[in-house]
């Protein structure tokens, strides 16, 4: 068996965050759902809630693997 789950790790699988980043809601999400979101994606979870907004669009873009690099950081 492996490791046990992130304390803070929610059940977002009823979440359509592709829906959401088309309509510019993912910042409406908590800190948590976007986190567990990255988790079951094995991203990279830190940064403030900017950039992992940022990291969600990304992915839900569909450009899986695209590169670009990340944004404007600063």
């Amino acid at each position: 068996m492996g490791p046990l789950p992130p304390a803070w790790l929610v059940d977002v699988s009823n979440v359509d965050f592709a829906s959401r980043a088309e309509a510019g809601a993912l910042s409406k999400l908590s800190g948590k759902e976007l986190k567990s979101f990255l988790y079951h994606k094995k991203e990279v979870l830190t940064g403030n809630k900017k950039e992992l907004v940022g990291r969600v669009m990304e992915i839900t873009d569909g450009s899986s693997g695209g590169g670009g690099g990340g944004g404007g950081g600063g």
